[in-house]
């Protein structure tokens, strides 16, 4: 009898009752999409923490860059994956540091000027170095540093558009993320007003289907 009722309570145990996938502590890079999204042999898609990279669809100037000077380093190679409270994002993928032979694939994109500082809390990891690392690729206007895209305050990192349900009651489904790049905008430079401005065409020129990180 008890083996039975056994039965009946698995048999109705709903699918996303189900243990969350394991993260793994490492694993070997078989694929780069682009600069900061990659794949690991096991099947796992990797959101590379703390940067943010130049998008490939739709392209922006330096995506292509971004996307090989991560190849260069990781593909191919077993790496170690460095995770914060969160280690799955939404969409099912590992939210992960990226090392190999002790340098960290994120400050590696900051050191090339191919990414900028994208940190989401709960984090508490020590960005002293990351942060040095972004600074000094500003100052020399290395990569993205010397598009207008990047001169300003402000910096639109994607734009959540379709959110689930009816829009007039799911009214905070849709939103921007904006990430601060620099404290104070530059004499002559694109400001707050252009970071929006830039949102606004890249709303409307996506539609509902508008990208994400």
């Amino acid at each position: 009898m008890l083996s039975m009722l056994l039965a009946v309570v698995l048999s109705v145990t709903p699918a996303d009752a189900q243990p969350a996938a394991l993260a793994p502590d490492t694993g070997r890079v078989v694929q780069v999409y682009d600069g900061d999204t990659l794949t690991l042999e096991s099947g796992d898609r990797i959101r590379l923490r703390w940067v943010n990279t130049p998008e490939l669809r739709p392209k922006e100037d330096y995506g292509v860059e971004a996307r090989e000077a991560a190849k260069a380093l990781v593909l191919g190679k077993e790496v170690r994956l460095v995770f914060g409270k969160v280690k799955r994002d939404g969409y099912g993928r590992l939210i992960a540091g990226v090392e190999i032979d002790g340098t960290d694939l994120s400050t590696h994109l900051l050191e090339l000027g191919l990414a900028h500082l994208f940190i989401i809390p709960p984090d508490d990891a020590d960005h002293t170095g990351r942060r040095a690392a972004q600074t000094k690729a500003r100052a020399a206007s290395r990569g993205i540093w010397s598009t207008e895209r990047y001169e300003g305050v402000l910096h639109i990192t994607s734009f959540h558009a379709n959110a689930d349900g009816d829009d007039r009651q799911n009214v905070n489904g849709e939103y921007p993320r904006l990430q601060r790049l620099r404290s104070s905008c530059r004499p002559g430079r694109v400001s707050y007003l252009g970071a929006v401005r830039r949102f606004l065409d890249t709303a409307f020129a996506l539609g509902p289907s508008g990208p994400h990180i």
